[in-house]
């Protein structure tokens, strides 16, 4: 058996030291997997099938993304927690509301979860505490309505890594000493609900989640705008990645934009650079990845969702939303026969902007004319630059004997006179 152990980045440096020490006790082959082609939250099943792995532990933070191929141990950060703060400021948001109250929190804070639900047992009455969905764990009830009550072995919802028994809560408490991605996620689902944060202040995170649903308002116009997406890859291990990336070609033809696939790896802003006829990226890639220094890049980045809200006319904003891929997967479906909507205005440019419509049947010859036509146009813009890239030019190129070329660096070849800074 092979076993692989993944590091994020912070954590690399005690790699060797605890693949050396497992493999002395378990008797077995142990690889290290670092530098993940994608985010460190993720399990990197890709790069454990390079070694032929059976089994993948993973360290550290984690979106808690199902995976579809090996199996998975994860061993996850411990934060301390002030709990008798917690509980002094969960008697104050249990009193602003009647009903029930969900009690979410990070992966950091899991190791002492049932500390927190034996001091919060006086509000067990209303309080529901939910349950980290981590592969083989156990599962416990989350309150006085829990499915296991009754015999059961799922929890009535599953939300983002979480499980629990309350679909319509009142308030929501969320566990963060920091600023936290799936604290946004979590209060883009449940905008409409009473959010608090502890130990992070309440107010900060509110910020944090005004600043990020208008950063969506705006991509959605930018989506709308645009004529040509680019489908960049970011996961090739999260469970229906396929599924969302033929959701999104299909969104791309129904509202007749060009659309093309790109798997480059871990983005950055001079690979995405390399395709300036892509006006926005849509990245499928799991709910908690974020691009660093997004404002290097030199087109918008999405993610799913808010292609979603601008291509999709049967997908509103008033709709229960979600940023993971999996879920946009289950509803809204494109409407059949949909008309062109009206004509309206572009919040961005202040011009008139038409949809297209276009429909899926049709002839195989108007189909095969359709595909021509899209090919024609990326060519026709790839043709109006002045540099193409290498190409080989077979037996353009007279015979001649080999020379030796250039040597040094970009800066100073050694042909050339050192450069001398001003």
């Amino acid at each position: 058996m092979k076993i692989c152990l993944q590091f994020p980045d912070n954590l690399l440096q005690y790699s060797v030291k605890a693949a050396l020490q497992l493999e002395s006790r378990i008797n077995q082959k142990v690889f290290v997997l670092g530098d993940t082609s994608y985010g460190s939250c993720c399990v990197d099943e890709v790069a454990a099938q390079h070694v032929d792995g059976d089994a993948v532990i993973h360290m550290g933070h984690t979106c808690l993304s199902p995976t579809t191929r090996l199996p998975v141990l994860h061993l996850l950060p411990r934060a301390s927690l002030d709990l008798s703060g917690l509980v002094s400021a969960f008697a104050h948001f249990y009193s602003t509301t009647n009903g029930p109250v969900l009690l979410l929190y990070d992966v950091a804070y899991g190791h002492l979860i049932d500390e927190i639900r034996e001091r919060l047992d006086e509000f067990k009455e209303r309080v529901v505490i939910s349950q980290l969905n981590i592969p083989d764990g156990q599962l416990q009830a989350c309150g006085l309505e829990c499915d296991l009550h009754r015999g059961s072995n799922t929890h009535q919802t599953t939300l983002l890594g979480r499980s629990y028994c309350c679909q319509s809560p009142s308030s929501v408490v969320y566990i963060t000493h920091r600023h936290s991605q799936n604290m946004l996620n979590f209060a883009l689902s449940m905008r409409n609900i009473q959010f608090f944060t502890y130990p992070r202040e309440t107010e900060k995170a509110t910020e944090d989640f005004n600043k990020s649903f208008r950063r969506r308002l705006y991509l959605v116009e930018k989506i709308k705008d645009a004529k040509t997406l680019g489908i960049l890859v970011g996961t090739l291990s999260v469970e229906k990645y396929l599924g969302a990336i033929e959701k999104m070609k299909k969104l791309a033809t129904y509202r007749g934009k060009r659309c093309y696939i790109f798997s480059i790896g871990k983005p950055n802003p001079a690979k995405l650079a390399n395709f300036p006829e892509v006006e926005v990226f849509v990245l499928v890639s799991c709910p908690e990845s974020i691009l660093e220094n997004e404002k290097d890049y030199m087109q918008p980045v999405v993610t799913l969702l808010e292609a979603e809200l601008a291509l999709n006319p049967s997908m509103h904003w008033d709709d229960q939303l979600s940023v993971d891929f999996r879920d946009l997967l289950e509803g809204n479906p494109l409407p059949e026969n949909q008309e062109p909507l009206a004509p309206d205005v572009s919040l961005i440019s202040n011009k008139i902007r038409t949809d297209v419509t276009i429909e899926d049947s049709g002839t195989g010859s108007e189909l095969a004319n359709r595909e021509h036509y899209q090919i024609s146009v990326a060519n026709s813009y790839i043709a109006g630059r002045s540099w193409r890239g290498l190409e080989q030019a077979l037996g353009e190129t007279p015979v001649s004997q080999v020379k030796v070329g250039r040597a040094g660096i970009p800066l100073a070849y050694d042909d050339e006179k050192s450069y001398q800074p001003s």
